[in-house]
């Protein structure tokens, strides 16, 4: 059984004046879905916004199983974001 359906990559971490942002792409479906938002946005509840993201995009609905936790370190371990 899978965590979750897709995959979150963290390309880049930058901050813009105050606020640390990550840029990357979501693999969902076969397809690259690019974002960037806030790591406050993300780091809040990932899972939950992964899901919103991708309704909003018209992508399709994110499965999660319940509890699961972690996902951006996950995606900082499997690739070092670039800095800038």
């Amino acid at each position: 059984m899978q965590l979750v359906n897709a995959v979150l990559r963290i390309d880049a971490v930058v901050t813009e004046g105050e606020v640390l942002h990550y840029r990357g792409r979501i693999l969902f479906g076969g397809q690259e879905v690019p974002y960037a938002v806030p790591a406050e946005v993300v780091q809040r509840h990932p899972a939950r916004w992964l899901r919103g993201f991708l309704l909003r995009q018209g992508r399709g609905v994110l499965h999660f199983a319940p509890g699961v936790s972690g996902l951006v370190e996950i995606a900082l371990k499997f690739q070092e974001p670039a800095l800038g």
